[in-house]
Parts: C-alpha cells; structure tokens; sequence
C-alpha cells in the first residue's frame, strides 16, 4: 500500500491506541475498534473520495496496463499451490479419483472469475495513493433499519433518533407536476428535444453548444419555466420535514424551484444544477435582470447583454444570419448611450456541462453530509457527477432510503466480496441501513407518511 495510506492507518492506531478497550462508551468516548474493523473503516473511508465512475461504471478494459502484473502474480501462487499438492509417489497418485471434466471446467471458470475480480479490485484501489485523509476518521453510526423498506425508515423516525433528515432530488419528484423528467424513453425531455435537430440530446445544456445555436435551450426554457406548475406531494412533503424540523437540507438537481414553491425556505434548498432565479452574461459576467430573461424566454428569443465593456469582453464570432442559424452573435454594438454594448448571451443561472456547480453545494455538501442521521433519496438516476456521489457522504453506517421508480447507485460487486460498501446495498433484509420503495415518489412519501401518522399533516399545507 502506499505511503498515504499508510500514513493513514498511523494516524487511525494513534487516534484509537490511547482510548481504553471497551464494548461499551466510557465516558462520552467512543469505544475502541479491533484491528480489522479499523482496517475495513479504513478502506471504506479511503473509497469514499474515489471517484464515483471507478465505482458505478468501472469496465475491465479500463483497466491500467501497469496492473496486469496482478494477473501473473495471481496465476504463478496458483501454479505454486497446484504444485505443492501434487503426489510425491505414484501409490498416491493411484490412489486419487480420475479427475470429472466437468467440475474441471467448473473450476477453471471460477478461477478466471476470482482473477477478474482482482483486477476490477486493483483498479479500484489504484487511485487510493492520491488520497489525503484530513482529520480522525468518522467512526460508524450505530443505527440500523428494522426491514429495508418504507416500514423500517418509519420505526427509525419514530423512535427520535434522527433528527437531521439530507433530502437530495431528481426530475422524478417533478413528473407528476406536469414537468417530464429527461431520459424515460418516449417522454422524457431529451427524448422531445430531437425536434430540435440537435447533434445529441443533452447538446441543449452544453455550454459550448449554447455558445453556438442558443435558441433550442430557450426553447425549452419556455417549458421548463417556473411559475406554470404546481408542486406535488413530494414537494410538500419536503416542507414537512422542516415543519417537523427534521429537514437539515435538500439538495436537488432540478431547476424548477417548486421546493421552495411548496413553502421550503430558500436557505434549506440547495440548487446543485442551479435555476432561474438569477442570470448573468455568460461574456462579460453581469448580473441581468431575470425579468428582462423571463421575457425573452417567453419569446423564444435569445437575450443579449446592453451593459458597456469597452470590446472588453466582445467575441470576434460571425454574426448570425437569422434565429435558425446556429451561429450565435456575440460582436459588440452600440447601447443607446453610444457605449460599445458586450452583446453577449444571457443565460439563466442553470449549469450546463461544462460549467463549475455553485461554490455553496461544495460548502453545503460538505458541512451538511456529516449530520446527517438520515439520507432520503428521490426521483434520481444517480449518473450525473458530482451530484450523484453524495449519497456515499455521509458517514459509514447512517440509513438511506432510496424512493425511485427503479434500483439505481448499488454497490459494485467486486467491493461487495471485500465487505465494503460504496452506493446502495440493499440485500440484507434485516439489520442494514438501506431501505428501498421501488415506485413513484407521490405515492413513496404517502406510504411513509401514512406509516408515520402525518398523512393529514400532508394533506393540511397541501391544501394552503
């Protein structure tokens, strides 16, 4: 292992080597942890800053070339090991059963199987020596779900022991406002945008795209704009949590602002992918009015920046040739004051790819996640970085419930055989901490209501 890592496991035995040995808390100290279970806490907090696509999109072929080693290595103990078991005399040669081809062949293919999961592992574990821990390591909460489901969230609930409840949102808690989420197939909102003749669906959120062809993004900015839907359940039920303060946070990647529609203050909300509350040049940098925006997205017309820059800021880009070309034109003109104007696109304050997330969701994200005693997931795909790897934030033993039309952001198998966990594991049926409802989040956030007494609560500011 390398030398921050092993710098790592000093800083642990240090940490845990002056704390007395006890299976019971003595005097507010936690108590100490055995070598293997520091070892395991160890690796799981090392893999919590390993990039989320080694994890859910890891692929053999990406493995380096360096690593192959492992292979050879692996194949010359079990030639070692084969050999160190053959007969020494033929008497016991004879003595053996002849071998079943069968069970040879059976064999062979769990061998090639465990080496293959050796180097999926390798390569999982080759970014660990880029790794600084800062600070002791979290030790694990000792809360656990009674069953993986909705009923085992709302013992947990009941029981007053979580009291900082991370919410994080998808486009799923939107559809049933009306809003289509983007990758179902045949409504989604990636799926719509082929009449735009786009080179690629998500080409709309491309910044370098927009910079080029803007008029598909307002578009589809006059569907996606606030002020034309209604929240729905879920989004009340957010608005409950923090009635109950309960609600340490939500993070959300949708831009349609109906969380803080629903009632949930602003400073509760975190907007990953940001919204249309603000809007700047994306030339110049200035702030624009978000009505003058609203307005030209009512149009279907692209905005441009009036503010002066001196040709600071002007592109040298071609100008357009008319609202279908897809050459945007960004060369200075004159404002009425005779300044020379920047001319550039105004966007609203959404990130495209391309774009830096907002400074408060790093700051958020990493003040909030350590709180939290429970995480609830919602209406996400979980393939969008960096938003998708929180759900690994929190620290190593706090409940997530997971409410989604489908299982997404599980364990990868091959950590699964080291008894690590980095995503979802919803396999133990008793005594984990994720807890799944495989279904829409409206009806998700009703059952774990009705199971918590609050369904008139729900229904009462619903109803506001």
């Amino acid at each position: 292992m390398t030398d921050t890592t092993n710098s790592a496991e000093k800083q642990v035995e240090s940490t845990t080597a002056t704390k007395p040995l006890s299976t019971a808390t003595v005097g507010g100290q936690p108590p100490q942890l055995s070598a293997a279970t520091t070892q395991r806490h160890l690796f799981a907090s090392l893999l919590a800053s390993t990039p989320t696509d080694k994890i859910y999109n890891h692929h053999p072929k990406d493995i380096d070339s360096s690593d192959t080693n492992l292979e050879s290595r692996y194949r010359k103990e079990e030639d070692d090991d084969e050999d160190g078991d053959k007969p020494t005399s033929s008497s016991s040669s004879d003595s053996q059963p002849p071998p079943n081809a069968a069970q040879e062949d059976e064999d062979d293919a769990q061998d090639a199987q465990d080496a293959q999961d050796m180097l999926d592992v390798a390569d999982l574990l080759a970014g660990l020596s880029k790794i600084t821990i800062q600070g002791p390591l979290p030790l694990p909460k000792s809360l656990t779900l009674s069953s993986p489901c909705i009923n085992g969230i709302a013992d947990l609930i009941l029981s007053n022991k979580v009291k900082n409840i991370i919410c994080m949102c998808g486009a799923g808690i939107s559809v049933s406002a009306g809003i289509p989420d983007f990758r179902t197939p045949g409504t989604g909102l990636y799926y719509k945008l082929q009449e735009y003749n786009l080179p690629y669906p998500q080409a709309v959120f491309e910044i370098d795209f927009f910079k080029k062809n803007p008029h598909p993004f307002y578009l589809l900015a006059k569907e996606l704009y606030p002020g034309q839907y209604r929240p729905t359940p879920t989004h009340f039920f957010l608005r409950l949590l923090h009635q109950k303060r309960l609600l340490l946070r939500c993070f959300t990647q949708n831009i349609d602002s109906l969380e803080c529609v629903a009632g949930l203050p602003r400073d509760l909300v975190v907007a990953a992918h940001g919204n249309f509350d603000t809007a700047h040049c994306i030339e110049c940098k200035r702030e624009h009015d978000v009505e003058s925006v609203k307005e030209a997205v009512q149009a279907g017309k692209p905005h441009r920046c009036s503010h002066g820059s001196g040709g600071k800021h002007a592109s040298k880009t071609s100008p357009s040739t008319g609202n279908n070309s897809s050459t945007s034109t960004t060369s200075p003109s004159s404002n009425k004051l005779g300044k020379i104007s920047c001319n550039g696109l105004v966007k609203p304050g959404i990130v495209f790819f391309g774009e830096n997330l907002p400074k408060r969701f790093f700051q958020s994200a990493e003040e909030d996640f350590p709180q939290a005693d429970l995480l609830i997931v919602l209406g996400t795909s979980l393939v969008v970085n960096p938003f998708a790897s929180l759900i690994d934030k929190v620290s190593p033993g706090t409940p997530r419930l997971l409410i989604n039309r489908e299982k997404v952001g599980e364990t990868h198998p091959s950590l699964k055989k080291l008894g690590v966990s980095r995503g979802f594991d919803f396999t133990k049926k008793k005594g984990g901490t994720d807890a799944l409802f495989l279904g829409d989040c409206d009806e998700g956030v009703r059952q774990l209501c009705e199971k918590l007494g609050w369904e008139e609560d729900l229904e009462r500011i619903m109803k506001e």
